[in-house]
């Protein structure tokens, strides 16, 4: 466990000294309780560390300091409440990033534009929720009674470190997820996120997948470089974001795109496609294009790529002026 500072100098023999520490080895918040014992005529510093994992699921379990039945939801009240609103309960943190106001009757009266939005408020402590340097909210206790009034507070901070710690988990599960499932160099979705995208698809919907296949990709890696390669890559995928409207594209392959876009009647296809010939034309870029519709559920996700991309090819055939064949 990482050193906890000595608080000896502020010791006494009839009570406990009280702190919160996190300790960087195990990942724990603990609870920290100090204080100076008579022992064999000597005067020991004795100190006890507790998880406060442990502690708060205790305390919750058998404690009704914060956590009060029968409270109606505030959810819709606190959504979205702009910074100005509280900005001086920001200004009331403390070093250890708590606010105690014990009488807001008193603070409204002078500052009338401070409003939290929760009716009744008689006292509240709050805690800074943070993230390194962002501010990311705060939580409350409100009216707390008044021999919990300070000892809210070392609970409250405690949650508070716990909340900001949950979101950090899911902030990094949520960008592990986008991650697994975007293409680093475009920016589109991958083979993972097509197959999720197909497994969540409505039913009843009329579909057009057009697959696209860079031309002369090679070529250019050959001659220019690989950066170059990938500007055209780039290039390539942004002209099928542009026409994807409610739909979705995916980076199939190193040259290989796939869109998929929901529409009203099939020669919406032949549209889409002269569409997208156009614009990479006017942008000197050579992508063979090929387009097949179909109505959610698909059974055979792997028949309709398989016809898509035959399609592709014969359209390939056909910009390399010469005979198309099936694969």
């Amino acid at each position: 466990m990482s050193t906890v500072p000595c608080p000896l100098s502020i010791l006494r023999q009839d009570r406990f000294h009280t702190s919160t520490h996190h300790s960087v080895k195990s990942g724990l918040d603990l609870l920290v309780r100090d204080t100076l014992v008579p022992w064999r005529g000597r005067v020991l510093h004795f100190s006890m560390a507790l998880n406060l994992k442990e502690y708060v699921d205790m305390d919750i379990a058998r404690n009704d300091l914060i956590f009060r039945k029968g409270l109606e939801p505030l959810k819709d009240q606190l959504q979205h409440v702009p910074k100005k609103d509280v900005q001086l309960l920001y200004n009331s943190f403390d070093k250890e990033q708590l606010a105690l106001i014990p009488d807001m009757p008193q603070l409204l009266a002078k500052q009338p534009d401070f409003h939290l939005r929760i009716p009744g408020i008689r006292s509240i402590v709050s805690g800074h929720l943070t993230q390194g340097e962002r501010s990311l909210g705060y939580t409350e206790v409100v009216n707390p009674t008044p021999d919990t009034f300070r000892s809210a507070s070392l609970l409250l901070a405690t949650l508070t470190r716990f909340f900001a710690i949950m979101l950090q988990i899911r902030n990094n599960r949520r960008t592990l997820q986008a991650n697994s499932r975007t293409d680093q160099l475009t920016g589109l979705g991958n083979r993972y996120a097509f197959h999720d995208t197909i497994a969540s698809l409505p039913s009843g919907q009329d579909l057009v997948f057009v697959f696209g296949d860079i031309n002369g990709l090679k070529r250019v890696n050959d001659t220019q470089g690989h950066e170059a390669g990938d500007r055209l890559i780039r290039s390539a995928a942004q002209v099928l974001d542009e026409m994807k409207g409610l739909g979705k594209v995916f980076r199939m392959g190193g040259d290989e795109f796939l869109l998929i876009r929901k529409i009203d009647a099939p020669e919406e296809a032949e549209e889409l496609i002269h569409s997208l010939k156009d614009r990479y034309k006017a942008r000197g870029i050579s992508v063979a294009l090929g387009a097949v519709t179909c109505r959610t559920p698909i059974p055979d996700v792997d028949q309709i790529l398989t016809q898509v991309d035959r399609k592709m090819y014969k359209d390939k055939g056909v910009m390399y002026g010469r005979r198309s064949t099936d694969r």
